[in-house]
């Protein structure tokens, strides 16, 4: 099979997986979301470990390892919800230093804005977070980290390049927004369809991520 033949299969098994945990939420199916959740970040894992073996690819591998880990642990049980929070916060950790494989340089400007949201969101649910405001810190500190590097690698200069940098910037905005809606769910108050826009988010943000990868833009 070519590499463009599999990352169609590849694209369509992720959509597949992705419709069945959304029945999974609908029909509340605690099974159909456990086995199924996994699947689509599974598929992205695969796709990256075909675009090469650089050391970008590999910590961003890493990273889709480790929301793999993170999926499962908080599709398991809510009393799993800090082990998930630890999975993910090293798969963002994998993911910074991926990003600082693309440029190592400050870019304390762009730091600005992300320390901004972050300490934002980290005050209005300040009150709310009980004993988990220690570990909710630590992880909103490393997801606005992990903003600030993904905007670090967007240069001006060669476009296939930008473009790449670009998907791992939105990504990763997503992904933050995705785990801010958790947060605000979780610890201010539940608001419709939260499931649904969180995992769509969540999904857009890896596959952006995923994208950046790309061998051949």
């Amino acid at each position: 099979m070519s590499s463009s033949a599999l990352s169609r299969v590849l694209v369509v098994l992720g959509v597949i997986a992705s419709a069945v945990f959304l029945w999974g939420i609908h029909i509340d199916s605690h099974t159909v979301r456990l086995i199924s959740k996994p699947l689509p970040v599974l598929f992205m894992l695969i796709w990256t470990l075909r675009q090469g073996s650089s050391p970008y690819i590999r910590w961003i591998a890493l990273g889709l390892l480790f929301s793999i880990g993170g999926d499962v642990l908080l599709e398991i049980h809510s009393s799993y919800f800090l082990y998930g929070l630890i999975s993910f916060l090293i798969a963002h950790i994998f993911y910074i230093v991926g990003f600082l494989q693309k440029n190592k340089a400050p870019a304390w400007g762009r730091l600005v804005p992300f320390f901004l949201y972050g300490a934002g969101a980290y005050a209005f649910l300040f009150q709310k977070l009980g004993p988990m405001t220690i570990p909710v810190g630590v992880y909103v500190s490393v997801i606005c980290a992990m903003m600030w590097r993904a905007s670090a690698c967007v240069q001006s200069g060669d476009r296939d390049a930008s473009i790449l940098a670009w998907a791992a910037l939105l990504g990763a905005m997503s992904f933050a927004v995705s785990d801010s809606m958790i947060a605000f769910n979780k610890f201010h108050a539940p608001f419709y369809g939260a499931r649904v826009w969180i995992i769509v988010l969540y999904w857009l943000g890896q596959w952006g991520i995923t994208y950046s990868t790309r061998s051949k833009a």
